[in-house]
């Protein structure tokens, strides 16, 4: 999904889109446009995420070079913007008595906040929940990755990132009422990995997993939260988290939450890349195979060398093609492609699967070619 634009008046104005929930991403009718410089990119990164109101050129100048700033800083404000137009457009910054002014609807950030907004006040969970995922399908990576001004990494980044872990939390609890605990246990593994201080991660692993019939494992993983808290602050999991472990502890049947419903359905699939495009042939070539379905089981492998799209092209393929296929999507990461990363066993790629099918563990035949039945069943 691409962030919202506004196409500008007849007067050359152009479509303008700026990404910063991720590396920045600069399209100006739908074409990439290349921001060479550091300070080119924060000038550009500051405006866009006040785009639609004017910011003086103190402000500017004080956002991008902070405390290192040049004896003519307001000059030098106008120099690079006087380029970034020549790169993206005469039409695309606007100076107005009090500044200068980026037009608004123009920047993923501004989109992914305002779908927050607007899923916080659905009418159900289900509405609530399709906001959510609308909202964090436009997240690529660190805000401003690669961008270097002050106010950006230590306001607005921590920012961003706060309400989109907060967004994550939400739609994990969303799913949990629902019954879904199967889909997201790899889910909060990783979260848990990447986020080890946020509590609440680790609650709802530790939920997903009693209700999956793994008290144990609930347990255990209240354990490795205590020992990362106090190796790393010195202190206990707070008192949610204490309560949630002497209810697992004692078997609490209050926790098992709704049964889980008939037919979960797994959303197993990675974000969709943000700004795609071309591979009109390989995507149709896709289509042939998938539409070939309905007469036989149909496999297709896309080959080639490392780093030339491969997994962004089969997640783009399954993205556009969800809808034809109702009872879910199944995606793993096999790994292995570094020393690091050790390759994942048939066994444990099977097991997720069967955990996002709603499948407990207990009930997960032990060997691979006996869960790889369950699957095709």
């Amino acid at each position: 999904m691409r962030a919202a634009g506004l196409r500008g008046p007849a007067d050359g104005s152009v479509a303008l889109h700026v990404g910063v929930l991720g590396p920045l991403d600069v399209q100006v009718d739908g074409r990439p446009v290349r921001v060479a410089t550091g300070r080119l990119q924060a000038l550009l990164a500051v405006l866009a995420m006040s785009a639609g109101r004017a910011v003086p050129p103190d402000r500017l100048a004080s956002a991008v070079w902070g405390e290192e700033q040049p004896d003519h800083a307001r000059r030098s404000v106008q120099l690079y913007v006087t380029r970034l137009r020549r790169a993206l457009g005469a039409g695309a910054i606007r100076t107005r008595p009090d500044g200068y002014l980026l037009a608004a609807d123009q920047v993923d950030a501004l989109r992914f906040q305002r779908l927050l907004d607007d899923a916080s006040a659905a009418a159900d969970d289900r509405a609530e929940r399709a906001g959510l995922a609308a909202a964090l399908e436009l997240w690529r990576g660190t805000p401003f990755d690669g961008v270097r001004a002050a106010w950006l990494e230590r306001v607005e980044g921590p920012r961003l990132l706060d309400r989109y872990l907060a967004a994550v939390e939400r739609r994990i609890d969303l799913d949990l009422a629902a019954g879904a605990e199967g889909e997201v246990v790899g889910q909060l593994r990783e979260l848990t990995a990447r986020h080890p201080l946020r509590e609440r991660f680790w609650e709802q692993l530790m939920l997903a997993l009693y209700r999956s019939g793994r008290q144990a494992d609930a347990l255990e993983t209240y354990r490795r939260l205590y020992r990362v808290l106090a190796d790393e602050l010195g202190v206990a999991p707070g008192a949610a988290g204490r309560e949630l472990h002497r209810r697992i502890l004692a078997g609490d049947p209050a926790l098992r939450g709704p049964a889980t419903p008939r037919g979960v359905v797994p959303r197993q699939l990675p974000p969709a890349i943000l700004g795609f495009s071309g591979r009109a042939g390989s995507l149709a070539g896709l289509d042939a195979v998938a539409g070939r379905a309905d007469e036989a089981a149909a496999t297709a492998v896309i080959s080639g060398g490392g780093g030339v799209g491969k997994t962004t092209l089969a997640v783009q393929w399954a993205h556009r093609a969800a809808e034809r296929f109702p009872d879910g999507q199944l995606y793993v990461d096999l790994c292995g492609f570094g020393p690091s990363r050790r390759a994942l066993r048939p066994v444990e790629a099977v097991r997720g699967f069967l955990e996002a099918l709603g499948t407990p563990r207990p009930r997960s035949p032990p060997t691979c070619r006996r869960r790889s039945a369950c699957t095709a069943a």
